[in-house]
């Protein structure tokens, strides 16, 4: 999806530039698994919205960074590690915490219709 040589850690330097803007909001989307819980405190502490995304986190990793932090999913499905009978994964975790947001592309060719259903019934609308 995305060209890794623009990948890059979140290190030190990258913590002060994503945490730097004195106007407005930040939202960050992150791959859980390729960072600390720490850090994404260290973000959320800095007023940073965290998010995860383009993500093959397991479901106990979400979960871990959740309690750190994380509140939101963006692209819901998309590049993300799927939901299994046996591993949840990261979208079985955005379905289960009725704290955060899901950002979903709705256009029929990112998210099939009948996924977009049974997430509206899952959330109760």
């Amino acid at each position: 999806m995305h060209d890794p040589a623009k990948l890059r850690e979140l290190d030190p330097s990258a913590l002060g530039l994503l945490t730097s803007l004195r106007g407005g909001r930040t939202l960050v989307t992150l791959a859980p698994e390729m960072t600390t819980p720490q850090m994404i405190e260290k973000l959320v502490a800095a007023g940073v919205v965290v998010s995860a995304g383009h993500t093959n986190a397991t479901y106990a990793e979400i979960s871990s960074a959740l309690r750190h932090g994380l509140t939101g999913f963006t692209h819901l499905f998309n590049a993300m590690s799927p939901l299994t009978g046996r591993e949840p994964g990261t979208v079985g975790a955005a379905l289960d915490d009725p704290a955060s947001w899901c950002g979903i592309i709705v256009d029929g060719e990112h998210t099939d219709p009948v996924v977009l259903r049974h997430r509206a019934a899952l959330q109760g609308s």
